[in-house]
Protein backbone atom coordinates (compact mmCIF):
# COMPACT_ATOMS: atom_id res chain seq x y z
CA UNK A 1 0.00 0.00 0.00
CA UNK A 2 1.37 3.39 -0.96
CA UNK A 3 1.77 6.29 1.42
CA UNK A 4 -0.76 8.19 -0.67
CA UNK A 5 -3.34 5.47 -0.07
CA UNK A 6 -2.62 5.40 3.63
CA UNK A 7 -3.06 9.15 4.06
CA UNK A 8 -6.10 9.31 1.83
CA UNK A 9 -7.74 6.47 3.69
CA UNK A 10 -7.13 8.20 7.05
CA UNK A 11 -8.09 5.23 9.24
CA UNK A 12 -4.75 3.59 10.13
CA UNK A 13 -5.04 4.80 13.71
CA UNK A 14 -8.44 3.23 14.38
CA UNK A 15 -6.86 0.25 16.14
CA UNK A 16 -4.87 2.40 18.60
CA UNK A 17 -7.86 4.70 19.14
CA UNK A 18 -10.22 1.84 19.93
CA UNK A 19 -7.68 0.13 22.15
CA UNK A 20 -6.80 3.28 24.06
CA UNK A 21 -10.39 4.21 24.81
CA UNK A 22 -11.46 0.66 25.64
CA UNK A 23 -8.44 0.27 27.90
CA UNK A 24 -9.56 3.10 30.18
CA UNK A 25 -11.47 1.94 33.26
CA UNK A 26 -15.16 2.78 33.04
CA UNK A 27 -14.94 4.30 36.54
CA UNK A 28 -12.20 6.65 35.35
CA UNK A 29 -14.26 7.78 32.35
CA UNK A 30 -17.48 8.17 34.34
CA UNK A 31 -16.05 9.93 37.42
CA UNK A 32 -13.26 12.01 35.94
CA UNK A 33 -14.60 12.37 32.41
CA UNK A 34 -17.43 14.91 32.87
CA UNK A 35 -15.33 17.12 35.17
CA UNK A 36 -12.23 16.82 32.98
CA UNK A 37 -14.26 17.48 29.82
CA UNK A 38 -14.64 21.15 30.75
CA UNK A 39 -10.99 22.18 30.16
CA UNK A 40 -10.75 19.75 27.23
CA UNK A 41 -13.71 21.37 25.46
CA UNK A 42 -12.45 24.83 26.36
CA UNK A 43 -9.04 24.14 24.87
CA UNK A 44 -10.56 22.66 21.70
CA UNK A 45 -12.76 25.73 21.31
CA UNK A 46 -9.71 27.98 21.65
CA UNK A 47 -7.29 26.05 19.43
CA UNK A 48 -9.06 23.18 17.52
CA UNK A 49 -6.25 20.73 18.09
CA UNK A 50 -5.61 17.29 19.63
CA UNK A 51 -4.25 13.89 18.70
CA UNK A 52 -0.73 14.75 17.52
CA UNK A 53 0.46 13.13 14.29
CA UNK A 54 -0.99 9.62 14.26
CA UNK A 55 -4.42 10.44 15.67
CA UNK A 56 -4.77 14.04 14.49
CA UNK A 57 -2.71 15.20 11.52
CA UNK A 58 -2.82 11.91 9.62
CA UNK A 59 -6.61 11.41 9.46
CA UNK A 60 -7.27 15.14 9.15
CA UNK A 61 -5.04 15.43 6.08
CA UNK A 62 -7.17 12.79 4.37
CA UNK A 63 -10.35 14.69 5.24
CA UNK A 64 -8.97 17.97 3.88
CA UNK A 65 -7.79 16.33 0.67
CA UNK A 66 -11.06 14.48 0.10
CA UNK A 67 -13.22 17.60 0.37
CA UNK A 68 -10.97 20.24 -1.18
CA UNK A 69 -9.33 18.35 -4.02
CA UNK A 70 -5.88 19.29 -2.74
CA UNK A 71 -2.94 16.94 -2.78
CA UNK A 72 -2.84 15.20 0.59
CA UNK A 73 0.97 15.47 0.70
CA UNK A 74 0.81 19.27 0.79
CA UNK A 75 -1.77 19.19 3.58
CA UNK A 76 0.17 16.60 5.60
CA UNK A 77 3.40 18.57 5.20
CA UNK A 78 1.85 21.70 6.68
CA UNK A 79 0.20 19.78 9.50
CA UNK A 80 3.37 17.89 10.34
CA UNK A 81 5.41 21.12 10.44
CA UNK A 82 2.93 22.68 12.86
CA UNK A 83 2.72 19.63 15.14
CA UNK A 84 6.49 19.05 15.31
CA UNK A 85 7.20 22.70 16.10
CA UNK A 86 4.33 22.85 18.59
CA UNK A 87 5.76 19.79 20.36
CA UNK A 88 9.03 21.67 21.01
CA UNK A 89 7.15 24.61 22.51
CA UNK A 90 5.03 22.25 24.62
CA UNK A 91 8.12 20.69 26.21
CA UNK A 92 9.62 24.13 26.93
CA UNK A 93 6.39 25.45 28.47
CA UNK A 94 6.00 22.28 30.56
CA UNK A 95 9.47 22.79 32.03
CA UNK A 96 8.76 26.47 32.69
CA UNK A 97 5.47 25.68 34.44
CA UNK A 98 7.20 23.08 36.58
CA UNK A 99 9.91 25.55 37.58
CA UNK A 100 7.37 28.30 38.26
CA UNK A 101 5.31 25.93 40.39
CA UNK A 102 8.37 25.10 42.50
CA UNK A 103 9.53 28.70 42.90
CA UNK A 104 6.10 30.31 43.37
CA UNK A 105 3.89 27.47 44.66
CA UNK A 106 1.39 29.85 46.29
CA UNK A 107 1.20 32.44 43.51
CA UNK A 108 -2.57 32.25 43.99
CA UNK A 109 -4.99 29.76 45.53
CA UNK A 110 -5.05 26.60 43.45
CA UNK A 111 -1.98 27.58 41.40
CA UNK A 112 0.24 24.54 41.99
CA UNK A 113 -1.06 21.17 43.12
CA UNK A 114 2.40 19.57 43.42
CA UNK A 115 1.24 16.87 41.03
CA UNK A 116 -2.40 16.69 42.15
CA UNK A 117 -4.66 17.59 39.24
CA UNK A 118 -7.95 18.03 41.09
CA UNK A 119 -8.42 20.29 44.11
CA UNK A 120 -11.47 18.28 45.21
CA UNK A 121 -10.01 15.28 47.00
CA UNK A 122 -11.29 11.79 46.31
CA UNK A 123 -10.29 8.17 46.07
CA UNK A 124 -7.16 8.02 43.91
CA UNK A 125 -7.97 4.42 42.95
CA UNK A 126 -10.83 5.72 40.85
CA UNK A 127 -8.44 8.00 38.96
CA UNK A 128 -5.74 5.49 38.05
CA UNK A 129 -5.13 3.07 35.20
CA UNK A 130 -5.00 -0.66 35.97
CA UNK A 131 -1.77 -2.54 35.46
CA UNK A 132 -1.55 -4.24 32.08
CA UNK A 133 -0.63 -7.85 31.55
CA UNK A 134 3.04 -8.41 30.75
CA UNK A 135 2.27 -10.61 27.73
CA UNK A 136 -0.55 -11.05 25.22
CA UNK A 137 -1.59 -14.31 23.57
CA UNK A 138 -2.31 -14.82 19.88
CA UNK A 139 -5.96 -15.40 20.74
CA UNK A 140 -6.14 -12.09 22.62
CA UNK A 141 -4.57 -10.18 19.74
CA UNK A 142 -6.82 -11.96 17.24
CA UNK A 143 -9.93 -10.94 19.18
CA UNK A 144 -8.67 -7.37 19.31
CA UNK A 145 -8.03 -7.34 15.56
CA UNK A 146 -11.49 -8.77 14.87
CA UNK A 147 -13.17 -6.16 17.06
CA UNK A 148 -11.26 -3.30 15.38
CA UNK A 149 -12.22 -4.71 11.97
CA UNK A 150 -15.91 -4.87 12.90
CA UNK A 151 -15.83 -1.29 14.19
CA UNK A 152 -14.10 -0.20 10.97
CA UNK A 153 -16.67 -1.90 8.70
CA UNK A 154 -19.66 -0.60 10.66
CA UNK A 155 -18.16 2.89 10.66
CA UNK A 156 -17.75 2.73 6.88
CA UNK A 157 -21.33 1.51 6.38
CA UNK A 158 -22.81 4.21 8.61
CA UNK A 159 -20.57 6.88 7.09
CA UNK A 160 -21.65 5.91 3.57
CA UNK A 161 -25.27 6.77 4.43
CA UNK A 162 -24.81 9.49 7.05
CA UNK A 163 -22.15 11.52 5.28
CA UNK A 164 -22.21 14.56 7.57
CA UNK A 165 -19.59 12.78 9.72
CA UNK A 166 -16.46 10.98 8.57
CA UNK A 167 -16.56 7.15 8.89
CA UNK A 168 -13.67 7.43 11.36
CA UNK A 169 -15.86 9.58 13.61
CA UNK A 170 -18.75 7.08 13.49
CA UNK A 171 -16.36 4.28 14.42
CA UNK A 172 -15.11 6.21 17.47
CA UNK A 173 -18.71 6.91 18.54
CA UNK A 174 -19.32 3.17 18.71
CA UNK A 175 -16.15 2.63 20.75
CA UNK A 176 -17.20 5.29 23.26
CA UNK A 177 -20.41 3.34 23.81
CA UNK A 178 -18.34 1.28 26.25
CA UNK A 179 -19.62 3.75 28.84
CA UNK A 180 -22.90 1.83 28.73
CA UNK A 181 -21.08 -1.27 29.95
CA UNK A 182 -22.27 -3.43 27.04
CA UNK A 183 -18.82 -4.77 26.12
CA UNK A 184 -17.39 -7.87 27.86
CA UNK A 185 -14.25 -7.07 29.87
CA UNK A 186 -12.11 -9.61 28.03
CA UNK A 187 -13.02 -7.99 24.69
CA UNK A 188 -12.03 -4.57 26.03
CA UNK A 189 -8.69 -5.98 27.18
CA UNK A 190 -8.14 -7.69 23.80
CA UNK A 191 -8.82 -4.44 21.94
CA UNK A 192 -6.41 -2.65 24.29
CA UNK A 193 -3.64 -5.19 23.64
CA UNK A 194 -4.20 -4.93 19.88
CA UNK A 195 -4.11 -1.14 20.06
CA UNK A 196 -0.86 -1.24 22.05
CA UNK A 197 0.69 -3.52 19.42
CA UNK A 198 -0.32 -1.19 16.57
CA UNK A 199 0.93 1.86 18.49
CA UNK A 200 4.27 0.18 19.19
CA UNK A 201 5.05 -1.27 15.74
CA UNK A 202 3.15 -0.19 12.59
CA UNK A 203 2.23 3.41 13.50
CA UNK A 204 5.83 4.67 14.04
CA UNK A 205 6.92 2.86 10.86
CA UNK A 206 3.96 4.36 9.00
CA UNK A 207 4.84 7.90 10.09
CA UNK A 208 8.49 7.42 9.09
CA UNK A 209 7.44 5.99 5.72
CA UNK A 210 5.03 8.82 5.10
CA UNK A 211 7.71 11.36 6.01
CA UNK A 212 10.32 9.88 3.69
CA UNK A 213 8.20 8.79 0.73
CA UNK A 214 5.34 11.24 0.63
CA UNK A 215 6.03 14.55 2.36
CA UNK A 216 8.18 17.09 0.57
CA UNK A 217 10.84 17.94 3.13
CA UNK A 218 11.76 21.18 1.37
CA UNK A 219 8.20 22.44 1.86
CA UNK A 220 8.33 21.50 5.55
CA UNK A 221 11.62 23.39 5.94
CA UNK A 222 10.11 26.44 4.21
CA UNK A 223 7.26 26.42 6.73
CA UNK A 224 9.63 26.07 9.68
CA UNK A 225 11.74 28.98 8.36
CA UNK A 226 8.73 31.30 8.16
CA UNK A 227 8.73 33.69 11.18
CA UNK A 228 4.95 34.16 10.95
CA UNK A 229 4.44 30.37 11.05
CA UNK A 230 6.69 30.07 14.10
CA UNK A 231 4.92 32.92 15.92
CA UNK A 232 1.45 31.54 15.16
CA UNK A 233 2.46 28.08 16.36
CA UNK A 234 3.96 29.57 19.52
CA UNK A 235 0.79 31.56 20.21
CA UNK A 236 -1.40 28.51 19.58
CA UNK A 237 0.52 26.46 22.18
CA UNK A 238 0.46 29.40 24.60
CA UNK A 239 -3.31 29.80 24.18
CA UNK A 240 -3.81 26.04 24.64
CA UNK A 241 -1.95 26.09 27.95
CA UNK A 242 -3.50 29.29 29.28
CA UNK A 243 -7.07 28.50 28.22
CA UNK A 244 -6.90 25.03 29.78
CA UNK A 245 -5.27 26.41 32.92
CA UNK A 246 -7.81 29.19 33.42
CA UNK A 247 -10.90 27.14 32.56
CA UNK A 248 -9.68 24.19 34.61
CA UNK A 249 -8.88 26.40 37.60
CA UNK A 250 -12.46 27.73 37.51
CA UNK A 251 -13.80 24.17 37.89
CA UNK A 252 -11.54 23.19 40.81
CA UNK A 253 -8.42 21.96 39.05
CA UNK A 254 -4.93 23.20 39.95
CA UNK A 255 -3.67 25.70 37.37
CA UNK A 256 -0.21 24.26 36.68
CA UNK A 257 -1.41 20.67 36.35
CA UNK A 258 -4.44 21.40 34.17
CA UNK A 259 -2.42 23.77 31.96
CA UNK A 260 -0.16 20.79 31.23
CA UNK A 261 -2.94 18.18 31.00
CA UNK A 262 -5.03 18.68 28.91
CA UNK A 263 -3.60 22.02 27.70
CA UNK A 264 -0.07 21.29 26.46
CA UNK A 265 -0.79 17.60 25.88
CA UNK A 266 -3.41 18.56 23.28
CA UNK A 267 -0.78 20.48 21.31
CA UNK A 268 2.11 18.00 21.38
CA UNK A 269 3.06 15.32 18.87
CA UNK A 270 1.08 12.48 20.44
CA UNK A 271 2.18 9.51 22.55
CA UNK A 272 5.92 10.23 22.63
CA UNK A 273 5.13 13.92 23.00
CA UNK A 274 2.99 13.18 26.05
CA UNK A 275 5.91 11.34 27.65
CA UNK A 276 8.28 14.25 26.92
CA UNK A 277 5.88 16.90 28.22
CA UNK A 278 5.06 14.99 31.39
CA UNK A 279 8.75 14.22 31.98
CA UNK A 280 9.65 17.89 31.57
CA UNK A 281 6.96 18.80 34.10
CA UNK A 282 7.83 15.89 36.44
CA UNK A 283 4.22 14.70 36.38
CA UNK A 284 4.36 11.31 34.69
CA UNK A 285 1.60 10.02 36.98
CA UNK A 286 -0.88 12.14 34.98
CA UNK A 287 -0.46 9.85 31.95
CA UNK A 288 -4.03 8.41 32.25
CA UNK A 289 -5.41 11.91 31.79
CA UNK A 290 -3.02 12.49 28.89
CA UNK A 291 -4.49 9.34 27.30
CA UNK A 292 -8.02 10.67 27.80
CA UNK A 293 -6.96 14.03 26.38
CA UNK A 294 -5.49 12.67 23.16
CA UNK A 295 -8.08 9.97 22.50
CA UNK A 296 -11.28 11.75 23.48
CA UNK A 297 -9.89 15.13 22.41
CA UNK A 298 -8.89 13.91 18.95
CA UNK A 299 -12.32 12.33 18.54
CA UNK A 300 -14.02 15.66 19.20
CA UNK A 301 -11.63 17.48 16.87
CA UNK A 302 -12.32 14.95 14.11
CA UNK A 303 -16.06 15.49 14.62
CA UNK A 304 -15.56 19.22 14.19
CA UNK A 305 -13.32 18.65 11.18
CA UNK A 306 -15.93 16.38 9.58
CA UNK A 307 -18.51 19.14 9.97
CA UNK A 308 -16.31 22.08 8.97
CA UNK A 309 -14.13 20.74 6.12
CA UNK A 310 -17.04 20.32 3.64
CA UNK A 311 -17.54 24.10 3.90
CA UNK A 312 -14.08 24.59 2.38
CA UNK A 313 -15.27 23.03 -0.85
CA UNK A 314 -18.16 25.50 -1.22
Amino acid sequence: MSARAVIGDARPSLGPDAGSILGMPRALLVKAGPHFAVPVLGTIAATIMAGGLGLGALPMSGMYAAHTGQDASAVMGDLMSAVVLANVFCIIFAGLLNGLGKNRPALFAGFNGNGDLIRVKGDRRDLSMPKKAAHSTHITLGKGLLFAAVIFVVGELVGAHLTFLHPYAWAIIMVILKLTGWLPKDLEESATDWGDLINAVPVPALLVGVSLAYIKIDEVLVSLADPAFIILTFLCVLVAGLSSGIIGWLVKFNFVEVAIVPGLVMADIGGSGDVSVLNASERMHLMPFAAITNRIGCTLVLFLTSLMVPMLAL
